[in-house]
């Protein structure tokens, strides 16, 4: 579960408006402790590879003979 889905859950939020609003609210607080903590907020993270590129990668990698 996620943290807004609990707050909305422990306060008995009630209505699609209300969730929408509350889930807005929790969001935007927990950008606000990440900025002030100095972190990377998560579109300034930077870009992983596609999966599939990983899984091509890795079974090349489980084809080459183990070092003896």
């Amino acid at each position: 579960m996620n943290l807004a889905a609990e707050v909305i859950m422990r306060e008995g939020i009630r209505g699609e408006q209300r969730a929408i609003d509350t889930n807005e609210t929790v969001g935007a607080r927990v950008r606000k402790v990440i900025e002030e903590s100095g972190s990377l907020l998560p579109e300034d993270l930077p870009v992983e590879p596609p999966i599939q590129e990983i899984q091509t990668r890795e079974k090349a990698r489980n084809k080459l003979p183990k070092p003896t």
